[in-house]
């Protein structure tokens, strides 16, 4: 699954990975089963690096490089790349900014946290500790899970063998995914979700890294809510207005006459 995981990602403008390799789909806090699996840190920005290698290779067959943001308790993310437009999360809204400066908003998820990329981050619940290594130049423990076969419909997971790597400051260095040769998976696969290949990981990030630029114009599709007017830092250039869903949120520029003409 994970080569087809890789292939869709790469064919989109979309940077980010979509959900199935080191979705921590077993590892939600909820279900826990294990006291020491480790709830690594879920606020930080980083410079990622996603590699798939084929039967054994060691030149990646493809590879994604992009940055990611995460803030789980705000349930807020970013995922930028060069020359691709850019996705913001607030909790409620994702921004998608184009390459070219404009900029459109739709709904999220109603649990954003059991999605990517929230779940990228989570350690399955019954994983166990093996031993240390060294990764990326950071001296990790080893957590290693077994994920058996799972066929639902038409959708086959093939058995894989996930290993987490964390270092002494609780941070997720990297996620990895083995997947054998089976039935139905004609091909050996090693994947990545790389957080320290690259610089740049940094564990305090600004607010400003999970949203869009400051001046930027966005435009909604109907919905039901109405925006309210916001303040703005820059303030907006003329013919546009400051607005968010609430008071509380940031606000955003939009080319509007009239806030409540915008729902989300």
């Amino acid at each position: 699954m994970l080569n087809l995981i890789l292939a869709v990602a790469l064919t989109t403008a979309h940077p980010m990975l979509l959900e199935g390799f080191g979705d921590g789909h077993q590892g939600f806090p909820e279900f826990k089963g294990l006291a020491d699996v480790p709830v690594v840190n879920s606020r930080f920005c980083t410079e990622m690096v996603d590699s798939l290698f084929v039967n054994g290779s060691t030149t990646p067959s493809q590879q994604l490089n992009y940055t990611l943001c995460i803030d789980l308790q705000a349930k807020s993310w970013a995922n930028t790349a060069a020359g691709k437009p850019s996705f913001y999360f607030n909790g409620t809204h994702i921004y998608e900014v184009q390459t070219d400066g404009t900029c459109t908003i739709k709904g999220g998820s109603p649990d954003p946290t059991k999605s990517m990329p929230f779940t990228m981050i989570l350690i399955d619940a019954n994983a166990t500790k093996n031993g240390t290594a060294v990764v990326d130049g950071e001296t990790v423990d080893v957590w290693t899970h077994h994920r058996e076969f799972k066929k639902s419909g038409p959708m086959v997971q093939p058995a894989e063998d996930m290993y987490w790597y964390v270092n002494g400051d609780n941070q997720l260095v990297r996620g990895e995914c083995q997947i054998k040769q089976q039935k139905g998976y004609p091909m050996t696969t090693k994947a990545y979700h790389d957080y320290f290949s690259a610089t740049g990981y940094n564990p305090n990030p600004p607010k400003s890294a999970f949203r869009p630029a400051p001046g930027t114009n966005c435009t909604i599709s109907p919905g039901q809510q109405p925006f309210v007017d916001a303040t703005c830092n820059p303030e907006c250039a003329a013919g546009s207005k400051c607005c968010a869903e609430t008071k509380e949120h940031h606000g955003i520029c939009f080319k509007v006459d009239d806030c409540a003409q915008i729902h989300g």
